[in-house]
């Protein structure tokens, strides 16, 4: 048995060079199990770099890190075994638009090796959390954003995962999607770790455990936060943060 880790996430100077652009600039940071965490920063600060290194869709280029004690970059640590432990919705939200909702996440499920009772136990409780029942049917195609983004949160937490990834979910959807998609979001944080990148933090204020702010490419603010108590603004307080840097 695998020794329990002292944080669930935990990066040590990760950086991520694109020929001489550098998206990420010796970031380090540790989480622990049941942190909800805020990743914010202007457009280009290196968000999606960071999370797509984390879900193990992206190499850094110097650094090291764990995810629930396994190593991000050991070469015997293939990124499918830490898609297991990870769930991932990426900013574009790709999913198939010729399949239907229930029919995407059976498949989504099998995948990962969930088959028969197991398959759906996990089913009807995603299904339930996302609030997708009236939509089981519907082709994936016909889906709003804000219900497109709660198919691939499902998606995501089929398997349980310790580590959820999500970059920008609330970006571009209405304020009923938006409350009902950070309802699903507060059930399904807790026990597991969560990373969430988004430009209007102020909707999900009472999730965040803490503010990871970066700044080109560079972790320039890791503080924690008290969900019960989040600032009047959290926006506000994050782009307060950002100005006063540069001045």
């Amino acid at each position: 048995m695998r020794p329990l880790a002292p944080y669930m996430v935990s990066v040590s100077h990760i950086s991520r060079t694109f020929g001489r652009k550098t998206a990420l600039d010796d970031v380090s940071f540790s989480l622990k199990k049941g942190d909800t965490a805020l990743l914010s920063g202007p457009n280009g600060a290196g968000k999606t770099t960071l999370l797509r290194i984390l879900a193990g869709y992206a190499p850094a280029s110097r650094g090291s890190g764990t995810i629930d004690g396994r190593d991000l970059f050991l070469d015997d640590t293939p990124s499918r075994d830490l898609r297991e432990i990870v769930g991932y919705v990426p900013e574009s939200v790709p999913l198939p638009d010729d399949m239907l909702v229930g029919e995407y996440l059976r498949f989504r499920g099998r995948l990962h090796g969930i088959y028969g009772s197991a398959l759906r136990r996990s089913f009807g409780e995603v299904v339930e959390l996302c609030g997708l029942g009236e939509l089981r049917a519907t082709p994936l195609a016909r889906l709003s954003r804000g219900a497109r983004v709660r198919a691939a949160l499902a998606a995501a937490l089929l398997h349980r995962p310790s580590v959820l990834l999500l970059d920008d979910p609330l970006a571009a959807i209405d304020t009923a999607q938006r409350l009902h998609l950070v309802s699903a979001l507060r059930n399904a944080a807790g026990v597991r770790t969560t990373i969430l990148a988004t430009h209007t933090p102020d909707d999900a204020a009472r999730l965040f455990t803490r503010v990871l702010l970066l700044a080109n490419g560079r972790l320039v603010f890791n503080t924690p936060l008290d969900p019960n108590h989040p600032p009047l603004s959290l926006g506000a307080t994050v782009t307060g943060w950002l100005l006063d840097m540069d001045n």
